[in-house]
């Protein structure tokens, strides 16, 4: 939230006026946890009231907790005076689910919402709120004030977290593969955990909730995989399967097939490497390290349409442009070479004027990553 969003306005109102209308309530009937609890009641088809009940101890403390609002986005905000805050009143915030039930945990909205003053009602729709205030004004004492504010960014729970996990197999005897070495990176490449899977194939990590994350699994003699964990998952599993490669390195090979490397794609007339074919590329990277003496032969290969010649040109330019990113990730030159041969080599009938589906045509456009030695 901006630190700046708060707004002096000149009508005075009780706290009392505040009070919204929402399925959870304060009362200060007996069993409760504190003074003044929140409860809920669950409605039937017909609108009938169910019992009331409690919100519970993650909510309620020995406390005030009152002033509730729940807003369209499933959030439930209240002020209280029993959980640690700046002072006084302040609002929380907690995160539920369409069934009623409590998601992650109980935020405190922090400054500028909350001041060492009480700080209640709390109000949003959209991202436009109210709360009411008896902060000061210039340094003078005031009675409750109704402040307006800009939501510009939606309240983020940085304690909740993920659980990453999954397993690695052998694909060649169908078993767990022990010792297999699972990268979990940021979307900027960046390492944040190395994970080693276990005896069972297992690997597993808690993680933060919020941001989304690449996974590259490796382990030497081994194919390589890649996996892209999308954000704000509470379960994340990823399995992954590797086949061994030390067999089949051999001449005449295309490491495309081997390591189950997708087409290459470039943008339309474009022969620049794109970041969802520079995370397959690395498949090739780790491969090359693994094996010193590895030479490969990149070739590009279009489809039929448009002329030979444009074709011929505009693949050698991506077989090219595929060269320059593997020595860009420490791979020598003198281990590779690059062709381009544009649409003479189909692998299927889609040749000039021949009608072809778009799937015909796109396995014609491929790239290959041939062992030379």
């Amino acid at each position: 939230m901006s630190q700046n969003i708060l707004q002096y306005e000149s009508k005075v109102w009780s706290t009392a006026d505040l009070l919204i209308a929402s399925g959870i309530k304060t009362s200060d009937r007996p069993g409760g946890y504190g003074s003044v609890d929140l409860y809920y009641v669950e409605l039937g088809e017909e609108g009938e009231l169910g019992f009331i009940v409690n919100l519970g101890p993650e909510i309620n403390t020995s406390g005030r907790e009152s002033f509730p609002f729940t807003s369209s986005k499933n959030a439930l905000y209240f002020s209280s005076d029993g959980h640690f805050g700046l002072g006084g009143y302040d609002v929380f915030y907690h995160k539920i689910n369409s069934d009623g039930e409590l998601v992650g945990n109980l935020l405190n909205v922090g400054e500028p919402i909350n001041s060492s003053f009480d700080d209640v009602c709390y109000v949003v729709k959209g991202d436009r709120g109210f709360v009411s205030s008896n902060r000061t004004i210039e340094g003078e004492e005031v009675y409750d004030n109704i402040y307006t504010f800009i939501e510009n960014t939606p309240i983020k729970d940085i304690y909740l977290k993920s659980l990453l996990h999954g397993v690695v197999t052998d694909t060649s005897i169908q078993l767990p593969l022990a010792g297999a070495t699972v990268e979990v990176l940021d979307v900027d490449n960046h390492v944040i955990a190395t994970l080693l899977t276990d005896e069972e194939g297992r690997y597993s990590k808690e993680v933060e909730y919020e941001p989304s994350y690449i996974l590259k699994v490796t382990k030497e003699n081994y194919s390589s995989a890649d996996g892209y964990s999308e954000k704000q998952q509470e379960d994340r599993e990823h399995n992954f399967e590797l086949s061994p490669v030390e067999n089949v390195i051999e001449p005449g090979t295309d490491l495309a097939k081997v390591l189950n490397i997708p087409m290459i794609y470039f943008d339309f007339d474009k022969s620049n490497i794109r970041p969802e074919a520079a995370v397959e590329l690395q498949k090739i990277v780790e491969v090359m390290n693994q094996y010193p003496e590895l030479k490969i032969d990149i070739r590009s290969h279009t489809d039929s349409r448009g002329s030979d010649a444009y074709n011929e040109a505009l693949s050698d330019r991506r077989a090219k442009s595929t060269m320059h990113y593997l020595i860009s990730q420490g791979i020598s030159k003198d281990r590779l070479t690059s062709k381009g041969y544009g649409e003479y080599q189909l692998v299927n009938h889609c040749s000039n004027g021949v009608p072809c589906s778009k799937e015909e045509h796109q396995a014609n456009r491929r790239s290959e990553f041939i062992v030379v030695e």
